[in-house]
């Protein structure tokens, strides 16, 4: 038989003990306090978008980060970009980031002809202090190749 450290058992037992010795009435424990998780708190990394140029007819991408800092699961619950125009989102992990966890995904650029971006990603979570979150998004094309600096 497996012995358990009697550590485990005191918290409950304390409870116990102090409620069947004249302790405080059990009105007076907050329960639901005891088994709140806390609140979410949404991180997004990178702050700002900004895809530079990029030829016509390739695309680029650029990973976000979505962090959570608080003591809550955060629930993502919707994530679009406003105008859309030559973006897309692609692979989304997760809609649920637990405290200190963290979900990714691209967000990809596939300019035409002229085109100059200006955008923004919008997240739309359960964080009560910041419920949408919005990330600026740019770039333009570029006609031909890119020659390094």
């Amino acid at each position: 038989m497996q012995r358990r450290p009697l550590a485990r058992y005191v918290p409950p037992l304390l409870l116990v003990a102090s409620c069947a010795e004249g302790g405080p009435p059990a009105d007076e424990y907050d329960i639901d306090g005891l088994l709140d998780d806390g609140e979410p708190n949404i991180v997004i990394y990178p702050e700002l978008i900004d895809f530079g140029a990029v030829p016509a007819g390739t695309e680029a991408a650029e990973v976000v980060t979505i962090a959570n800092d608080g003591e809550g699961d955060l629930h993502i619950q919707n994530m679009e970009l406003e105008d859309g125009e030559d973006l897309a989102i692609t692979g989304v992990q997760s809609v649920l980031v637990q405290p200190g966890g963290y979900t990714t995904f691209e967000v990809i650029f596939s300019p035409e002809q002229g085109d100059v971006i200006e955008d923004e990603l919008v997240i739309d979570s359960d964080d009560p202090n910041q419920p949408v979150t919005r990330v600026p998004v740019t770039g333009r094309e570029t006609r031909g190749r890119l020659t390094p600096p």
